[in-house]
């Protein structure tokens, strides 16, 4: 389980989102890094998706998605792709959350799709909130965010700035879960551009080998 955040600038049309790549396996009450460059954030035409879960699942349902896919033919390939895996590992208990990032007539536009409503892309707008997080002490991580960007004293950071230092942080606290690089994509109307950056280390992590792992 990473941390993905995103921002959307509701005057410009504007979506900013960022993921870590690390991959990580909890064993009883232990968890360990398994890897950190797996890619959870991926650009499709003009869409960029994120995917939550078990990493198998995650790279099967990425390896499904085409540029030119629809919202619909996303949603039936993930069905498909879990539906397969719970069929072959009926002991192994996982969700997958996918998130889909992109720009609708000018609208910056978020849909979402997970086990719950069955893979269904529900399409979610908030005109009142700009800062969204996914994964790991989402809560917490947004709030972190929120304080780095939204402060009223000159020390305020800028969006992106804001989104770094708080996957920087999170790394300190939970390197075995959110670590490796920040990816990044800006999307506008104009198109989609990506960086990638390194994430800080400063403790030797817990790390394992295994097949089965979550990002």
């Amino acid at each position: 389980m990473g941390l993905c955040l995103s921002y959307i600038d509701h005057k410009n049309g504007d979506i900013l989102v960022c993921a870590d790549t690390r991959i990580s396996y909890l064993h009883g009450e232990e968890v360990y890094c398994v890897a950190g460059n797996f890619s959870k954030l991926r650009r499709f035409g003009d869409k960029v998706i994120h995917i939550h879960g078990l990493v198998n699942v995650a790279e099967a349902i990425f390896n499904q998605i085409k540029d030119d896919s629809s919202f619909e033919q996303i949603s039936e390939k993930a069905r498909e792709v879990v539906r397969n895996f719970k069929d072959n590992l009926p002991n192994v208990e996982f969700t997958t959350e996918i998130c889909v990032f992109s720009i609708i007539d000018g609208v910056a536009t978020i849909h979402k799709m997970n086990d719950e409503n069955d893979f269904k892309a529900i399409k979610f707008i908030n005109d009142l909130q700009n800062i969204f997080a996914i994964g790991l002490k989402n809560n917490e991580a947004l709030r972190y965010v929120e304080n780095l960007y939204n402060s009223d004293d000159s020390n305020n950071k800028a969006i992106d700035d804001a989104f770094y230092e708080t996957m920087v942080h999170f790394s300190k606290q939970y390197g075995e879960y959110v670590g490796g690089y920040m990816q990044g994509y800006i999307i506008t109307k104009d198109g989609i551009q990506s960086a990638n950056v390194s994430i800080p280390e400063d403790k030797e992590l817990k790390q394992i080998k295994t097949i089965l792992f979550s990002c």
